[in-house]
């Protein structure tokens, strides 16, 4: 009987050290697949529609296509590079293949020499991609930036690293992150600078890349301010704020808004002001904001509303934590909301204003008429007698 229990002990501490080799592992994850709850609202927005990179939506029906192009965009390399045969970029990816697997979260279905083709496909469709946008300046397909990248559509950043050094020659990363940067310039709103600070072996993957270096805030404008609590980080919506005699005002510029927004480039998504002496919140239209193709204002603002779905919020930082709590201060005078309900109750209308005015025109007249009639009827009692007539004053001769 001791003997069992001491075997299941022993098999308990083997299933532990197993189990702590796989979180160990799992620290070298950065490529992961979206969270079932963020995906549920909108499982399209996560999926590539033109081009697979990496292993997650290999294989597509719907993206095969692309794995022509990026056969023939190979072709092209091996030719313009033919020092260096393809068996040589098979084998220094092969030797981080154990490496690569790791960087994913999701157990990965190849076998090692698809997987390798894969990354290596991918790699050089991508090098080359941003190649001959350097050179011809043009985006042979528009788009594309947008499936590459997704977070599930990436392949990890020292891949495309150990490619470049083939292709372009040894220790030629910081070239490479400029180049990827270059390719995605006018992608985003905003900037895209390269921050020589950040070392090659520090980015993950494109994705990455772009969130380090992209600088969508003005530079006028602080980036983060503290938040005391989580009701820093929400305000009432537009129809409660209005409960709260808020007027929104639509900002006014000089120019119009698109070439204003294309001279600030992506800045007027923080030109948002809240003015608590009149409750009055000015903002730019959307179309100055989002440049959009849908319908209307309307849907551009339903698509807003949807953004923040299965979203956690931190009050860490945020820089719009100053203009809520001005906002909330506002909401929560008594005052402010029993004015707007006699806005709303009595003044919701035009023909309410003339309603107003002619029963106040009205009011007024009926009190000189009552006044007038007082008068009158004192006049008659003799309660209001005449002045009588001045003395007159004798003559001294």
């Amino acid at each position: 009987m001791e003997i069992v229990e001491i075997d299941d002990e022993l098999e308990a501490l083997s299933n532990l050290r197993t189990r702590l080799t796989q979180v160990s592992t799992q620290a070298s994850h950065s490529i992961y697949k979206v969270p079932r709850k963020l995906r549920d609202v909108n499982s399209k927005a996560y999926e590539p529609e033109m081009v697979a990179i990496g292993p997650y939506h290999h294989g597509k029906d719907e993206l095969k296509e692309m794995e022509e192009l990026k056969l023939r965009y190979m072709q092209s390399l091996l030719d313009r590079k033919s020092e260096v045969p393809v068996e040589h970029y098979f084998s220094i990816i092969g030797g981080l293949e154990k490496k690569v697997r790791d960087c994913y979260a999701e157990a990965i279905r190849f076998n090692v020499a698809d997987f390798i083709k894969m990354l290596v496909l991918d790699g050089c469709f991508i090098i080359e991609l941003i190649g001959e946008f350097r050179i011809h300046n043009d985006r042979t397909f528009p788009g594309l930036e947008r499936d590459l990248v997704l977070l599930e559509n990436q392949i990890p950043f020292f891949v495309l690293c150990e490619l470049f050094d083939l292709i372009q020659g040894p220790d030629q990363h910081t070239l490479l992150m400029k180049r990827v940067l270059a390719y995605f310039k006018y992608a985003f709103p905003g900037k895209v600078l390269y921050k020589p600070e950040r070392r090659s072996e520090e980015v993950k993957h494109i994705l990455d890349l772009i969130h380090s270096n992209w600088c969508p805030s003005p530079h006028n404008i602080s980036t983060a301010t503290q938040a005391s609590s989580i009701s820093s980080l929400l305000i009432p919506t537009a129809t409660q704020l209005k409960d709260a005699n808020v007027k929104f005002e639509r900002k006014e510029y000089e120019k119009d808004p698109e070439s204003w927004f294309r001279e600030r480039r992506g800045t007027t998504v923080f030109d948002v002001e809240f003015n608590q002496d009149n409750g009055v919140m000015s903002m730019p239209a959307l179309h100055g904001i989002i440049q959009n193709f849908v319908s209307s204002d309307q849907a551009v603002a339903d698509i807003v509303n949807r953004l923040t779905l299965k979203i956690n919020h931190y009050v860490d930082n945020m820089m719009y934590v100053d203009i809520f709590n001005r906002i909330n201060t506002h909401h929560k005078n008594r005052w402010n909301r029993a004015m707007a309900a006699y806005h709303r109750d009595y003044f919701s209308s035009p023909w309410a204003y003339v309603s107003f005015v002619a029963a106040l025109v009205l009011l007024l007249l009926t009190a000189a008429q009552v006044v007038f009639a007082a008068l009158q009827q004192f006049n008659k009692q003799g309660r209001i007698a005449p002045a009588p007539p001045p003395k007159s004053v004798p003559e001294f001769k």
